[in-house]
């Protein structure tokens, strides 16, 4: 019995030990099977990991290099900036600045504003100073002082001895276009460029120069690209080389903008097509009996041309011939500004001040003869162009002097009457006058300053004024599109007054790897940017 138990007890041990290893066989199995699960899944944690981290180092580069980007655009270096290698990846920026918004109003798109010189804007001047941009352009000037036009988009144009330059409405330059850059080189670039747009909207620049005995006297139609970075020649005709025979006053245009009309030194006035191509010889000229260093003036009606010789002579010719209708010697010798228009009535008058004899004058236009209807003495010689302005049925005319002065006149028909004199400060008013469309007058003398005058009616006085120091201020003035005015100074320096322009839309890109940033601001020139975006993919 007991040796049976034994047995039995033996069994069960036997059985026992059995189970146990199927038990460590299935728990070895199972911590297996864990551990390989573990693995794996460590695995996949380090792959996303390195992948997390991969991603986060191009989001990083791309970031620094749309810092970079932005740092170049606020520097004003031209293009992109060159590839970098940031966190082991190549790093690719772009930058781009889309043109600011165009201007609001009429601009100032040639000598005198329009085809009469009556330098009256429909568009109104800043009502305090403020320097528009942050620092003024350096132009190389000569004598005459070259005088700035402003296109309706608000982009500025202005010539210099070295070329012809165009500016953005924030003070960056657009393009250049550069004497000694043609073959042959060509001269200085004095008088006032016109601006016309031709079909789809692009502009066309007309401009001259003064050649010397290496450098041609020659002129220009330049068609601005859709992009308004740069200019190409249209059309263009050439006086040849030599000093004293060049153009040293603005073109002036008909309103139809096919017209341009132009005197030069050479004794000489022109009309030429501005739609033509290639060479473009005048439709006619005529000689003016005198060097011409002023522009010329059209009547209402566009079918008379005047111009003032620096002899004293003024001219009225036919716009369409060149036939001269009639001559009329102011004084002998006398430097004449140039002539100014208005029908006042029946009247048609020429107004010209003239230097060697102090007067302003009205010259009565009678078809093929003339008549001088007034004259007032000034007391001081006039360099400055009369300025026009109507109230109702009354005409005004504002004239400067060199003691400093300043007349409003009324003309009356056959006589003058004056109805005020100012003179703010004795320095020599020889810049141009404007007004603008709330009846202010804009002017700068050879003390260097900048005033706007406010006729009070019975009187002037002054608005505001402000010393610029950058030599004399004798180029005309200027009023803009968007109450701002420019001048150019004595001191080689294109002055530019009033509220901040509206910058453009620049945009920063930069990719590394599968990761891009993309940034939009508006263009502010060197000051801080307030960022409009900044978008991230990858």
């Amino acid at each position: 019995m007991i040796s049976r138990l034994h047995r039995v007890a033996g069994a069960l041990h036997r059985d026992e030990r059995g189970q146990s290893l199927a038990v460590v066989l299935a728990l070895v199995t199972l911590l297996f099977l864990l551990g390989t699960a573990l693995a794996v899944q460590a695995s996949t944690a380090l792959r996303v990991t390195a992948a997390s981290d991969g991603q986060a180092d191009a989001l990083h580069a791309a970031d620094a290099g749309a810092e970079l980007g932005i740092w170049w655009q606020r520097n004003g270096q031209a293009g992109n900036p060159p590839a970098i290698t940031i966190n082991g990846l190549t790093v690719s920026t772009t930058v781009s600045v889309a043109p600011p918004p165009g201007g609001s109003g009429a601009g100032w798109q040639q000598w005198g504003w329009n085809g009469r010189s009556q330098a009256t804007t429909s568009a109104p001047g800043p009502a305090s100073y403020n320097a528009r941009w942050s620092t003024f352009p350096t132009l190389a000037q000569g004598t005459p002082v070259a005088s700035a036009t402003v296109a309706a988009d608000g982009y500025v144009y202005v010539g210099a001895t070295t070329g012809l330059y165009a500016y953005r409405p924030d003070g960056q330059l657009a393009w250049s276009f550069l004497s000694a850059g043609q073959i042959p080189a060509v001269g200085t670039f004095s008088g006032s460029p016109a601006i016309l747009t031709t079909g789809g909207g692009a502009k066309m620049i007309v401009a001259a120069t003064d050649g010397a005995a290496a450098t041609a006297s020659k002129v220009f139609g330049l068609t601005e690209d859709a992009a308004k970075t740069g200019v190409s020649i249209t059309w263009s005709y050439s006086l040849g080389n030599g000093a004293g025979v060049g153009f040293v006053g603005g073109a002036k245009l008909n309103v139809a903008g096919t017209r341009a009309y132009l005197a030069a030194r050479n004794s000489t006035v022109y009309a030429f097509d501005t739609t033509a191509a290639g060479n473009n010889p005048p439709l006619w000229s005529s000689a003016t009996g005198g060097a011409v260093a002023v522009p010329v003036a059209l009547n209402v009606a566009e079918d008379r041309v005047y111009v003032a010789t620096s002899t004293g002579i003024v001219r009225a010719y036919d716009a369409t011939t060149g036939a001269q209708s009639w001559t009329r010697t102011v004084s002998a010798g006398a430097v004449l500004t140039a002539p100014v228009f208005h029908d006042t009535g029946a009247r048609n008058h020429v107004y010209v001040g003239t230097g060697a004899n102090s007067t302003i004058r009205a010259i009565r236009d009678l078809g093929n003869s003339s008549g001088q209807d007034w004259s007032v003495a000034l007391g001081a010689n006039a360099f400055s162009a009369p300025v026009l302005a109507t109230s109702g049925s009354q005409e005004f005319v504002f004239v400067a002097d060199s003691a400093g002065g300043i007349r409003k006149l009324e003309d009356l028909g056959n006589s003058a009457a004056t109805r005020w004199t100012y003179t703010p400060v004795a320095s020599p008013i020889q810049s141009g006058l404007a007004m603008d469309s709330a009846g202010f007058l804009y002017l700068g003398n050879d003390a260097g300053s900048l005033y706007r005058i406010a006729d009070n009616g019975a009187s002037g006085s002054t608005s505001w004024t402000q010393a610029v120091g950058l030599g004399a201020v004798r180029s005309e003035i200027v009023v803009g599109t968007d109450g701002d005015l420019y001048a150019v100074t004595a001191g080689n320096r294109m002055v530019a007054v009033g509220g901040a322009a509206p910058g453009g839309l620049a945009t920063v890109t930069a990719t590394a790897g599968a990761a891009t940033v993309t940034t939009t601001y508006t263009d502010v020139g060197a000051g801080v940017p307030t960022l409009s975006s900044w978008t991230t993919t990858k």
